[in-house]
């Protein structure tokens, strides 16, 4: 890994939402990061509303949320990075990384070239919609959930 993305997500700058903390001075804070001194990245929420990360395994969530936060921090929807930083950053085996990239790469998240190092490209939500439409829960309003006792009889 490049020393300046390993210093960089090192270090912690304070950098709100992609911009410097010390912005425009008339310009109101964002009420949408629940952190507002704390740096953060997004994370797409068709994610959860596609029901798909309901389907994935914690190494899955744990890999692509790493290669966001890549992402994220090079601005760039491609990342060329080898396994072993990729390893040191997030913890996910060898193995587990592996099967994670083949299931990512199925759920149209990511799509990975075999060059040296690995480029991964990260794949917008809006083009998720014709791959994960067969796993997509149904949504409705209604009202709250109501508990009641079940009596089990013995």
């Amino acid at each position: 890994m490049p020393t300046d993305v390993e210093n960089g997500l090192a270090t912690r700058s304070r950098v709100r939402g992609g911009h410097s903390a010390s912005s425009t001075p008339g310009r109101p804070r964002s009420k949408r990061n629940p952190f507002p001194d704390e740096p953060f990245f997004m994370v797409p929420i068709a994610l959860y509303d596609s029901g798909l990360v309901h389907q994935m395994r914690p190494s899955q969530v744990i890999r692509y949320l790493t290669l966001l936060r890549l992402a994220n921090y090079l601005s760039t929807p491609e990342i060329s990075i080898n396994l072993r930083s990729l390893e040191q950053m997030d913890g996910v085996s060898t193995r587990a990384a592996r099967d994670a990239h083949i299931k990512l790469q199925e759920y149209g998240l990511i799509r990975v070239a075999k060059a040296n190092p690995f480029t991964y490209a990260l794949i917008s939500p809006a083009y998720w919609e014709e791959d994960v439409s067969r796993i997509r829960p149904r949504f409705r309003r209604d009202r709250s959930l109501k508990v009641e006792l079940d009596w089990v009889q013995e």
